[in-house]
């Protein structure tokens, strides 16, 4: 049986080095994650700004030939 110091049988110092070796190993994979999602909204974010510019263009331009068409706009 170990004593009170010691974690399953491991001495303190080695204890204390495995546990910061876990926490450091779940902090870069929640850093590895964020980056992944924060990629993500980027590329989301660009995909909706082009699809923005492209909505305008077309709902401009079907305006104009709307207007341009109409024979009682221009008389």
């Amino acid at each position: 049986m170990s004593s009170p110091g010691q974690m399953n049988g491991v001495s303190p110092p080695l204890a204390a080095i495995q546990s910061s070796q876990v926490v450091t190993k779940r902090m870069v994979e929640a850093d590895r994650e964020e980056q992944a999602s924060n990629n993500w909204k980027f590329a989301a974010m660009v995909v909706d700004r082009l699809c923005l510019y492209i909505f305008t263009m077309f709902l401009l331009a079907s305006t104009v030939g709307i207007f341009s068409s109409a024979p009682y706009l221009v008389a």
